[in-house]
């Protein structure tokens, strides 16, 4: 009895990996301020989080008492949270492009990962 869960436990972490795998492209200029998707319904007793892969850097923390916390320096007064789950980062620059930073940014709750986001910032000329 015990083979099936086990084999729905794997299907429904392969389902999810194959979602991961999708990603946006975000595409703007310096100085703009872009709007990243999460792709996830959004739970409010679970802690919500973006962060910045393959690091795992935490960028931005909701909490279940709707409290927000940016936890790299880096980001503070810059990024927010929209309709309590979409990350806005302002006046974004090239070290904010993920090539830059050699990786991805995406929002998580539990053991739910929302879509990737490539941020790609364009110079303004």
């Amino acid at each position: 009895m015990g083979r099936p869960v086990d084999v729905l436990g794997f299907v429904l972490v392969f389902c999810l990996s194959l979602h991961g795998i999708q990603g946006a492209d975000v595409w703007t200029i310096e100085g703009d301020s872009p709007i990243l998707p999460c792709g996830i319904t959004y739970g409010p007793e679970v802690n919500l989080f973006w962060t910045l892969q393959p690091e795992n850097i935490i960028i931005l923390l909701k909490r279940p008492d709707g409290t927000v916390e940016v936890l790299e320096k880096q980001w503070e007064g810059r990024v927010e949270f929209l309709d309590g789950k979409r990350l806005r980062i302002r006046n974004v620059s090239r070290q904010d492009d993920s090539s830059a930073v050699q990786g991805e940014y995406r929002c998580s709750q539990g053991s739910r990962a929302g879509e990737r986001s490539h941020l790609h910032v364009r110079r303004m000329y």
